[in-house]
């Protein structure tokens, strides 16, 4: 393996639901709180009775650790902004964080699904909002303008034309945001 097979950083897109109450960040897709410190890390929850009825994707070994390739689980991030605007439109109006992608990794073409999560940086235009993320990630770095900060952590703003979102009325299109697998195009794992 040469120094050129080696990715020092990789970095996604996502936005939280964001709870001013309890100085918080709410994930959008499961419930709790993960993402003290400004980290998570993330865990299959396939086998949790409070899920059930939840669709996982295939037929993962009964303990993994996450993220699986052949479960669902894991720490999403998107690679391109586009692609999080389609899938949580209302919400990225509000927050943008930039996430660094850390543990075993698997990458698709429009996005991942990690171990380990961090948040270092974040774009909104609402006071409010940036207290709570700061509050919650006290290292990451508060840009106020959303164009530098996706120019700095390389996230483009659009994603190529073959993968943009294209589903009925604006929705989710299968292999897009919010559609079947939509992260899983191309995947292959990093470490």
């Amino acid at each position: 393996m040469s120094m050129d097979d080696v990715e020092l950083a990789r970095y996604g897109l996502r936005t939280f639901k964001v709870d001013p109450d309890n100085m918080a960040l709410r994930s959008m897709a499961i419930s709790g709180l993960h993402w003290q410190g400004g980290v998570a890390r993330a865990k299959c929850l396939k086998d949790d009775p409070l899920l059930q009825g939840y669709r996982f994707k295939g037929n993962p070994p009964k303990k993994h650790v996450s993220p699986h390739i052949e479960c669902s689980c894991g720490i999403y991030g998107s690679l391109y902004l586009d692609n999080l605007i389609n899938q949580y439109s209302g919400y990225t109006q509000q927050l943008v964080c930039v996430i660094a992608a850390e543990g075993t990794t698997i990458i698709g073409s429009k996005g991942f699904r990690t171990e380990c999560g961090r948040i270092v940086a974040f774009w909104s235009q609402y006071k409010t909002i940036a207290t709570v993320v700061q509050h919650v990630a006290p290292k990451a770095e508060y840009i106020t303008n959303l164009n530098n900060m996706l120019s700095k952590y390389g996230c483009p703003m659009e994603s190529p034309p073959e993968l943009r979102p294209t589903g009925p009325s604006g929705g989710p299109a299968a292999g897009q945001p919010g559609g079947p697998d939509w992260w899983r195009e191309g995947e292959k794992y990093a470490e």
